[in-house]
């Protein structure tokens, strides 16, 4: 069964990466710290973002197979196979960005702590955001 999967993963078109779910764990876990640190962390503009993404995740997902659709559909093309490598391209960067995101504290390139704590969170680079409430950011409480 593994070697059909990494069969199906390497002969595909279009690879298959879903993007809906990563949206709405990162809206959803940005709301949650918003939530924990009341306004002290001023994610206002992030969790507008984060409700966009969730709206494009679903529009290139919808794309994504219409695109691999095309390829069952119409003999294979120059231009087809140019947009799917675009498509793909497209695909791996957002898969790079979202998941460490996700994932990580220290991001793409670090390695995070073993069995650090906030690794059991969705966006664990910001787990730590309840400790912000009811600090005065002009005395600088923040910063520590």
């Amino acid at each position: 069964m593994t070697i059909a999967y990494a069969w199906e993963m390497a002969t595909r078109p279009i690879l298959p990466y879903d993007f809906r779910d990563s949206a709405r764990l990162i809206h959803s876990a940005l709301e949650g710290y918003q939530q924990e640190a009341d306004q002290s962390l001023g994610l206002d503009r992030q969790r507008a973002l984060a409700r966009e993404l969730e709206e494009v995740t679903g529009q290139l997902w919808q794309r994504a197979g219409a695109l691999a659709d095309r390829f069952t559909l119409v003999e294979h093309s120059d231009n087809l196979e140019a947009e799917a490598e675009a498509r793909n391209i497209a695909l791996k960067g957002l898969a790079s960005t979202l998941n460490p995101l996700l994932t990580s504290v220290v991001g793409r390139y670090g390695q995070d702590s073993y069995g650090l704590s906030a690794l059991r969170r969705w966006v664990p680079g910001l787990a730590d955001a309840g400790k912000l409430r009811g600090l005065d950011a002009a005395t600088g409480d923040h910063m520590l």
